[in-house]
């Protein structure tokens, strides 16, 4: 039996929503990859944040993978708790990145790095519809 169409509408919304912040945390993984302090191949000579970063985003974004647009939909707390935590994780990443003064990677115990204007641009992309 189909679901009423307004609930395909609702999954199509959710679906959309996943597929973007997917896309949008992938951009900004590889932004990181590419930046000049990072070494994936030998992550003991990258820059500690830089590396701490990326792989926040790169979990972030695998927990993202597990949620299911039809349970958003259906407004299952299975759903709910790990999309509401990946957004969350996601404006995290965010604030950490777009911090020019280096005072949240202090109190995180990491010394501040200048993440350049392209990891910049794909993190203020994660505060929009995120």
């Amino acid at each position: 039996m189909a679901l009423p169409t307004s609930n395909n509408n609702i999954t199509t919304k959710f679906e959309t929503k996943l597929a973007l912040l997917n896309t949008k945390l992938s951009s900004l993984m590889d932004a990181l990859q590419d930046h000049l302090q990072m070494n994936l191949e030998s992550p003991t000579s990258a820059s500690k944040t830089l590396h701490f970063v990326w792989d926040f985003v790169q979990r972030t974004r695998h927990n993202l993978s597990f949620v299911s647009a039809q349970d958003l939909a259906a407004n299952k707390r299975a759903a709910l708790e790990p999309y509401n935590d990946s957004r969350g994780r996601a404006m995290f990443s965010a604030m950490i990145i777009r911090d020019r003064t280096g005072q949240t990677c202090r109190k995180m115990g990491m010394e501040p790095v200048d993440f350049g204007d392209a990891v910049r641009e794909k993190a203020a992309a994660l505060e929009s519809e995120t």
